[in-house]
């Protein structure tokens, strides 16, 4: 009833619904929901279903219903089931913050210590020279926290400059970039520290067909392998004028996904 209501007073933004060969606009009705999600909806109302559903089916309901992270942990509670923190705060993340800075200044390749927004919360000296700025040139310079998604996409930074790709190149590059952050934050997509940094990187835009807001509406977060090709590199010109190819890894620490050090390894093609 709550999101019918924010629906008809214009206060969510609602998607298009999809679920396997399905795609149309949420009405958050209980026939839909029946429909798309759950069938036995009508029959756990009547009072005949005396165990919640599978896991998996509630975190569907919660995906359907656009629930946040607390809103979802509250199904899963209310259904018997354990939440799962997406988030370290505190000295939590800190303790985990201190292992992958020092494992990012061990490396020799460009490396970027993100959190699960992709906020950079520190940079290899490598890092900087692959940029070709220092790290106090390039704090003064932002606004606000610096992220790696903004480095990406903005034309202005000096990530962005560093890359030599063609619009086809780099609208691969962004493919992958914008899979690989919705793929991790598939139970995120409600949130507002999302939300409103997608505000801000559709605002970044780049000529078709490296467009960001076409390539985040387009790409498919099913888990499936991206097509791109096995070796995917990318070109790129150093501050001193010398050309290499790089390709992006992801080293993740043990137990769990996010901090992560986010690397640009030099490859041979």
């Amino acid at each position: 009833t709550r999101r019918r209501h924010e629906l008809g007073t214009g206060m969510r933004h609602v998607p298009n619904w999809q679920h396997g060969a399905r795609s149309e606009p949420r009405t958050f009705s209980p026939t839909q929901l029946r429909d798309t999600v759950y069938s036995s909806y009508p029959t756990m109302l009547r009072g005949f279903i005396k165990t919640p559903p599978p896991r998996e089916t509630v975190l569907r309901l919660a995906d359907y219903l656009q629930c946040d992270a607390m809103e979802r942990d509250h199904l899963l509670l209310a259904a018997g089931y354990a939440t799962k923190p997406l988030y370290f705060v505190g000295e939590e993340l800190d303790a985990r913050l201190a292992i992958v800075r020092q494992w990012a200044h061990s490396v020799a390749a460009p490396t970027f210590v993100v959190t699960r927004d992709w906020d950079i919360h520190d940079a290899n000296e490598a890092a900087f020279a692959f940029m070709g700025v220092t790290r106090d040139s390039l704090a003064a310079s932002a606004t606000d926290r610096l992220n790696l998604m903004d480095l990406l996409i903005d034309p202005a930074s000096p990530l962005h400059r560093t890359i030599q790709l063609d619009s086809a190149g780099m609208a691969a590059a962004l493919k992958l970039a914008v899979w690989t952050f919705r793929h991790d934050n598939a139970q995120c997509e409600n949130e507002a520290w999302l939300l409103q940094r997608l505000k801000r990187w559709r605002a970044l835009e780049l000529p078709s067909p490296a467009n960001f807001s076409a390539v985040w509406d387009d790409v498919a977060c099913t888990g499936e392998a991206l097509d791109l090709p096995a070796r995917f590199a990318i070109p790129v010109v150093a501050s001193d004028g010398q050309r290499f190819t790089v390709r992006p890894f992801s080293t993740i620490m043990p137990n769990y996904a996010y901090p992560r050090a986010i690397s640009f390894l030099p490859v041979t093609l």
